[in-house]
């Protein structure tokens, strides 16, 4: 391409899009010995990640003959510290392993985006504001933090029975500050039957089983940040006839975020309850490993978007009114299908699950909310309704198909057989005439 198509064709070699991404990141580690059995472990993790994008569109590629530049930069941080102590000790045949410690992440996001449209100048290639009503900027900044504190007992008797037990306290900026903590214990037990004196001599084409159960409470956070505080909008309000207005009377706008912006001070955690019990069968020198798992999982309070109605001028809120409750039953089986000194391998894996849902809680009462979306008789619904699975499809029930002429009901006023409504607003005969 000559200079000159070049200069006709993008306005002067000016257009520009440039992307540049950075990424830091940095980790390290303490250990110490406090005593004999006690030990000291901590880890800090920082990791910075920046994007910037510079873009212009030359005035001769565009219809209005003029110039438009944008500018994005980001960057975002992540710091995490976790501290441990560590105590071990062992008497007889008895294990015993304690741990303690706290947990601390911190995130921040921030953003920054302008353009400009009508630069008269391709050799500027900047945003340049030439006319604030074809110009547009937005700043975000964003902040969440989550603590936790911890413990955990593991506990073994002649390397047979086993214990376990955790104890978590964790706390998220993402709720109001009366609801921001969450308990989440669990418990754990196994049994090696094979280590069992009375299995000596017996069933030798099982090497292995172990019997184990547990139950425990685990929690979840909403997606979204600053749910326990009213969310505002700035220099973006709608008034009759002006739509994005940045201004009032030359004051600058500031409007509630109807969508979702209300306060949800109440707001927690949804928890999982689940209990589970499991066996682990090796066999034929584990060349066949079985696994099987038999759980129930109840989520209570869980996440649901609820439609306000219209007089509280907001749309949605997110409120804990789900419950859901998820059982079923899951096998692994690997195979190795030759012998262990073969050159040749081959491993078969098969996994099998099985999952029943079914809605324990609605808001309002608990009564039945139907999705819509199609505005046609024809549409996509699903019903939630306490008692069935989750999103079940919701659609008319079908009787059957008339097979013969008189089968079809006739109105009983003109004698002619009844219409069917086509869903695009016409009508037509069930069967000709």
């Amino acid at each position: 391409m000559t200079d000159d198509s070049r200069e006709y064709l993008l306005g002067n070699s000016n257009r520009v899009d440039k992307n540049i991404d950075n990424d830091l990141q940095f980790s390290t580690s303490f250990t110490g010995d406090i005593l004999k059995n006690l030990h000291f472990n901590g880890t800090l993790n920082y990791q910075n990640k920046t994007s910037n994008r510079d873009y212009y569109q030359p005035s001769v590629v565009r219809d209005n003959g003029q110039g438009f530049a944008s500018s994005f930069s980001s960057k975002s941080e992540y710091v995490t510290a976790y501290a441990t102590l560590d105590y071990s000790t062992k008497f007889g045949e008895h294990d015993l392993n304690l741990i303690g410690g706290t947990n601390i992440e911190y995130t921040q996001y921030r953003s920054n985006y302008g353009e400009a449209d009508l630069i008269p100048n391709d050799y500027v290639w900047r945003v340049i504001v030439a006319n604030k009503n074809y110009s547009y900027t937005i700043s975000q900044l964003q902040e969440t933090g989550l603590q936790s504190i911890f413990a955990r007992l593991n506990y073994s008797f002649k390397d047979r029975y086993l214990l376990s037990a955790v104890a978590n306290m964790d706390a998220s900026s993402k709720f109001g500050k009366d609801s921001r903590w969450g308990f989440f214990p669990s418990v754990s037990a196994g049994w090696i039957v094979t280590d069992e004196p009375f299995m000596e001599g017996k069933a030798r084409w099982m090497n292995f089983l172990k019997v184990r159960g547990s139950y425990g409470i685990t929690g979840n956070q909403p997606e979204g940040n600053y749910l326990g505080y009213n969310n505002y909008v700035v220099n973006d309000a709608s008034f009759s006839g002006a739509d994005g207005a940045t201004s009032y009377n030359g004051t600058p706008v500031i409007t509630p975020n109807y969508f979702n912006g209300i306060a949800q001070r109440n707001l927690s955690w949804e928890e999982s309850k689940q209990g589970n019990i499991g066996v682990d069968i090796g066999m034929f020198k584990d060349r066949i490993r079985l696994t099987a798992d038999l759980y129930n999982r109840q989520t209570t309070k869980g996440f649901f978007n609820y439609l306000l109605p219209n007089a509280s001028g907001y749309t949605q809120a997110q409120t804990n009114s789900i419950g859901l409750r998820n059982s079923g039953l899951e096998l692994t089986l690997n195979t190795r299908n030759l012998s262990p000194n073969s050159p040749l391998q081959w491993t078969t894996d098969w996994t099998f699950a099985y999952n029943e849902n079914l809605i324990t809680a609605l808001p309002n009462g608990g009564r039945s909310i139907v999705f819509n979306y199609n505005s046609g008789v024809y549409g996509l619904d699903y019903l939630l309704s306490v008692g069935l699975p989750i999103n079940q499809y919701y659609v008319f029930e079908f009787a059957g198909i008339y097979s013969r002429p008189e089968d079809v009901p006739y109105n009983l006023l003109t004698g002619q057989p009844m219409k069917n409504f086509r869903g695009d607003g016409s009508t037509t005969r069930a069967i000709p005439s």
